[in-house]
């Protein structure tokens, strides 16, 4: 089970083994309550809390800054936070309440009044809460007459007109019990009683009633805070209470015209409140405005609705173990188009015999907040005990989804009247749930190919990376329309398609992609898209796989060979719009700035494709020669002949070279 948590403005975790469950306390401060009145305040469980000043008999409140109801920390004194260890409230200095006579003598002689003169405050709900203790302090003053202004402090509850007594505690160095007697029919109390709540719960207060005062021997005109300070508790931590009463007066008689202050603690009553589990910029937590629900055990989304001290933001919005109201949320396209309807169905059960009222928001442009216009209402009428209700959006699109792995869903319940303004804000009965709806993300791709070539595989998922993890596995291609071929796996993808003019498409369990093209005259297919899906079924946005190739360069070259002295230059054609790069190995090397030859001897350069992105993955060779003259050399041999004779020469020059011009002289 969800653990119930204490609750104090500041919250504080605690256990019962009996249930594994712990109760959920609230404390609030009555100037709080006072300040928003008429209208009251609403408590985490949507139960209303209201509180008004009180007087009986000729007692006045003192108004205005130092008046009754106004924050802490000057009480009587400076209060110092050290209080009483069985109050397990608030106890911040300026959240305690400071209430204070305008005139002790009109709040005089308690002793012999029975108390009828008094100030004081009513706190009422709007429904029977349990209350847990209350604290009063700076209950002290000096006895002595003509200025004697010793005060006295009560505290009672009721349930409608049950009367419901408390328990005093506390120090009792300075403070003693004292009964005073109510039993008659004029005693202020019981107008008070009449005029707040009626007559039948005037009739039940107790004709002998138990207040705190100051001793007689005791008492100070410097407060004590610590040694002066009253306990209330009721009979048990599950007594019911719809009205608290508080009265404080002076106990002595005064003789002159004063004034006398006490101080209040934050009041702590018991609730049991579901809350939601979203990021807290969706107004999650209690301080934050969040969504509350009193758990009431008769109206709920899904089968459980289990108590919290707070809500719990996390992205994953999973939080509450009690999210069991949407089974099955339909899957999102992140593709930013119009969706002419959405429909989540939610579970409920209702044993309330009211209709229920509910509504749903979805964050659809992803700004980080439930907005009026993102909500939809829906209806289940008295009587429907349980079922499904659907909660349906028409013509909404998901926008500004970039950067963002999850858009979330809050589902709210309760017999009020909710409106799709009331993403936060306490109800009295049902349930709040959060979901967090995936949001895959395609990013384009861009690569290269050979011409003629396969492309190999191209890993698409490797750069979608800023949204909700794809699963390889759901990928597939999108036809644009035009194409053959299609081939659909067991989810409905397609993983193979031709493209007339361009050539095949293919995409693996891996999510890698692969084009062949249909001939080498295909260098720029027409781009296509894929998408996918996360874990949740969610839909990725269609994103384009661009691929472009370089031609392989086409050797040009006019001579390449060639006599010294000469220069022969490399050349190598590729289409209009790519240019050539040459270099002096068939891969890796250097890039050659002018592929030329001017010396004697032969040199190949690498003519390699590029299209501004790709390049070419061959290199075409281009080989330019030079050779040299050849040489003609020397003559050896007889140079005279005779008539009738021969003679032999022979020449060191090149081979197949012409050699060096002779001239003969014949003898006679």
């Amino acid at each position: 089970m969800k653990n119930k948590i204490t609750i104090i403005l500041v919250f504080v975790s605690s256990l019962l083994a009996a249930n594994l469950s712990a109760q959920t306390n609230y404390s609030f401060s009555i100037a709080d309550i006072l300040s928003s009145m008429p209208t009251g305040k609403r408590m985490p469980d949507g139960t209303i809390v209201k509180a008004e000043l009180i007087t009986t008999g000729g007692a006045t409140h003192s108004t205005g800054a130092a008046g009754s109801g106004t924050p802490g920390p000057d009480i009587g004194g400076l209060f110092t936070g050290v209080t009483l260890p069985a109050y397990v409230g608030d106890k911040t200095p300026t959240n305690f309440t400071k209430i204070q006579m305008a005139n002790t003598l009109n709040a005089d002689n308690g002793a012999g009044n029975n108390c009828s003169s008094s100030i004081g405050f009513r706190i009422y709900f709007s429904r029977p809460i349990s209350s847990i203790n209350f604290l009063a302090l700076d209950i002290d003053g000096v006895h002595g007459t003509p200025n004697g202004n010793a005060e006295w402090v009560a505290f009672f509850g009721y349930n409608g007109n049950t009367y419901v007594p408390y328990s005093i505690s506390g120090p009792t160095t300075q403070l003693t019990n004292q009964n005073i007697n109510t039993s008659a029919a004029g005693h202020s109390w019981r107008t008070l009683i009449t005029n707040s709540i009626g007559a039948t719960a005037s009739a039940a207060l107790p004709n002998a009633m138990t207040i705190r005062r100051q001793t007689t021997n005791g008492g100070s005109g410097t407060p004590d805070d610590l040694n002066h300070q009253v306990l209330f508790t009721p009979p048990s931590s599950t007594t019911k209470v719809t009205d608290f009463f508080l009265m404080t007066g002076i106990w002595s008689v005064t003789g002159q015209a004063n004034v006398q202050a006490s101080g209040l603690s934050p009041i702590v009553i018991t609730i049991s409140s579901d809350f939601g589990d979203a990021p807290d910029s969706y107004k999650t937590l209690l301080a934050s405005g969040g969504p509350s629900h009193g758990v009431v055990g008769t109206l709920s989304l899904g089968d459980s609705n289990l108590a919290e001290a707070d809500g719990q933001p996390s992205a994953l919005a999973n939080s509450s173990i009690d999210d069991d109201g949407v089974p099955t949320i339909p899957p999102l396209t992140n593709n930013g188009q119009l969706i002419n309807s959405y429909t989540v169905a939610a579970n409920f059960h209702n044993n309330t015999g009211l209709a229920a009222n509910y509504v749903a928001w979805i964050d659809w442009n992803n700004d980080g907040v439930f907005q009026p216009g993102e909500g939809t209402t829906a209806t289940t009428p008295a009587g429907t005990l349980s079922g499904s209700v659907n909660l349906t959006w028409n013509n909404v699109t998901l926008t500004n989804t970039s950067g963002h792995a999850k858009t979330y869903l809050r589902v709210r319940v309760t017999t009020e009247a909710i409106t799709t303004a009331d993403s936060g804000g306490a109800f009295m009965d049902g349930e709040v749930e959060d979901y967090a709806i995936g949001l895959p993300a395609a990013t384009p791709d861009f690569a290269c190919f050979n011409v003629g070539s396969p492309s190999g595989l191209i890993n698409v998922l490797s750069n979608d990376t800023t949204g909700e993890v794809i699963v390889p596995l759901t990928t597939g291609l999108v036809n644009p329309g035009t194409a053959t071929n299609i081939v659909v796996d067991g989810f409905g993808d397609i993983i193979q398609m031709t493209m007339p003019g361009d050539g095949i498409w293919k995409i693996n369990t891996s999510g890698q992609v692969t084009f062949e093209p249909e001939s080498s005259s295909v260098i720029s297919p027409t781009p296509i898209a894929y998408n996918g899906r996360d874990a949740d079924g969610n839909i990725s946005n269609n994103a384009l796989i661009t691929l472009t190739a370089a031609s392989v360069p086409v050797d040009t070259t006019v001579s390449s060979q060639g006599c010294f002295p000469t220069t022969l230059t490399a050349t190598a054609s590729v289409p209009a719009g790519q240019s050539v790069v040459w270099y002096d190995a068939a891969s890796g090397g250097n890039i050659v700035a002018s592929p030329t030859l001017s010396a004697v001897g032969t040199i190949t350069y690498y003519a390699q494709g590029n299209n501004g992105t790709c390049v070419t993955a061959v290199r075409t060779p281009v080989t330019l020669t030079i050779t040299a003259p050849p040489n003609a050399g020397n003559l050896s041999g007889t140079q005279n002949i005779c008539q009738g004779t021969t003679t032999t020469f022979s020449s060191d020059g090149d081979a197949g070279g012409h050699g060096p011009v002779l001239t003969l002289q014949l003898l006679l």
